[in-house]
């Protein structure tokens, strides 16, 4: 009987010492549902289970107000991603005079006067590195919805609802230049995504592949910009927003092969002066998306129809023809004098260039580089930047010329060493047939 009661006052002391240590949390912190708001707590640790997010007002930096979301405040310090759930430490603190606003983690606070109550982080619990929450979307469902890799949803389009807020979304869609859009980095949710991946940077023009946005909460303002060969407008208040976050793997080797790629015929061209010519246009496609033309145009006025093509052309620098623009030319300027205009090439020197065209520009600046003069223009159909000298190409002799299919020094082709044996060995047969003159 004795050792029953023991054994029953052992079980009531290890349950009371399990619900006191879950009370009290880890470290001394307290587990609670909510952030009391009394100035008796002041100093206290305590422990709560919060879900990052970016919704929520928040006041603060480092310490923030106590009536700031804590979810949003623990995205805002790096204690917590958007979508994660896990136990955060907090110490209540005494109200300050002012609060500094500031945007961390795609997470903007506000600055705030004097206040009541304050509370800063101390950490996170062990408990919440591995508890994440899962959504509805994440599960396993019909082809409708579709969970790709980085816990990103594949959609076809961006959703236009504020409950998706937080969330991440992958694309599938192609880089272009057409388009409107607003902002620079965090963009407004009716800007074109393909256009706005090129502005940030991860596609080309014509280039494919599944690009990973996150929604955001709208913004007051939106500040524009010109990158990669694209212009973004600035706009006000606006009720939703959008950022980059990656690129999936899929998208390194996908591109887009327009109906221009194919071989076509020469095409009648009119130039600035009102005469017609007739312009190549047999463009072959290499294996790094550059297309290589058989004969190099004089310039790419013929191509308007492949805007954000990828050329190589082996190109001639000359200080004489035609030049509108700096960095980004008319189509009808002469390639070999901006070639040489952009420092690519000098007066005389050749060799395998790389270019991209471009749509037209409402205006052109001139200017002097490296002696040649370029002059201002207005607003032209079609225009083209080079992009570098092309590394890929055949080998360059020392003046940039094409050994391989030139047959220039260093090289000889097939036909001239056949040629040279046959008249070296004509040659022996007709000297074995004349007669010596000692034997005459």
């Amino acid at each position: 009987m004795q050792l029953v009661s023991r054994a029953v006052l052992l079980a009531a002391c290890l349950f009371l010492f399990q619900s006191v240590t879950d009370s009290a949390g880890s470290g001394g912190c307290r587990r609670v549902k909510s952030l009391p708001k009394s100035k008796k707590s002041i100093g206290k640790c305590y422990e709560l289970r919060v879900t990052g997010g970016t919704s929520g007002r928040i006041w603060g930096t480092d310490i923030y107000t106590s009536d700031s979301r804590i979810g949003t405040a623990a995205v805002h310090a790096g204690l917590l991603r958007v979508g994660q759930t896990g136990y955060v430490r907090v110490r209540l603190l005494a109200g300050r005079n002012s609060y500094r606003g500031s945007t961390r983690h795609g997470v903007r606070t506000k600055k705030y006067g004097r206040w009541k109550l304050s509370y800063k982080f101390v950490g996170v619990s062990g408990s919440s590195s591995s508890t994440r929450v899962r959504s509805k979307t994440h599960k396993r469902t019909t082809t409708k919805r579709i969970v790709s890799k980085g816990r990103c949803r594949r959609v076809k389009s961006l959703p236009k609802s504020k409950k998706s807020i937080g969330k991440c979304y992958e694309l599938r869609v192609t880089g272009g230049t057409s388009g409107r859009i607003w902002g620079t980095d965090i963009y407004t949710s009716d800007s074109r995504i393909g256009t706005a991946a090129v502005h940030a940077g991860l596609l080309r023009v014509g280039q494919t592949g599944y690009v990973r946005v996150r929604l955001l909460a709208g913004r007051n303002s939106y500040r524009g910009s010109t990158r990669h060969g694209v212009r973004t407008k600035k706009y006000g208040r606006w009720k939703l927003s959008y950022k980059f976050v990656g690129v999936s793997g899929s998208s390194s080797s996908t591109r887009v092969r327009s109906k221009t790629h194919k071989r076509t015929t020469t095409k009648r061209v009119v130039s600035k002066g009102g005469k017609i010519r007739r312009a190549f246009y047999r463009p072959m496609l290499g294996r790094d998306g550059c297309s290589r033309l058989r004969r190099t145009p004089v310039n790419m006025q013929a191509y308007r129809r492949m805007v954000g093509t990828c050329f190589d052309l082996l190109i001639t620098g000359t200080a004489s023809g035609k030049l509108w623009g700096t960095d980004i030319y008319t189509g009808d300027s002469t390639l070999g004098m901006a070639a040489v205009h952009d420092g690519l090439l000098k007066v005389g020197q050749t060799k395998y260039l790389r270019l991209r065209v471009l749509p037209g520009r409402g205006s052109y600046s001139g200017s002097r580089q490296s002696g040649i003069t370029s002059k201002n223009y207005r607003r032209w159909s079609l225009s083209y930047q080079f992009l570098g000298v092309a590394h890929s190409g055949n080998p360059l002799g020392k003046n940039g010329t094409n050994l391989r299919s030139t047959g220039g020094a260093g090289s000889r082709s097939r036909e001239g060493k056949k040629t040279r044996q046959r008249r070296t060995k004509k040659s022996n047969e007709e000297q074995e047939q004349q007669p010596d003159q000692g034997d005459c």
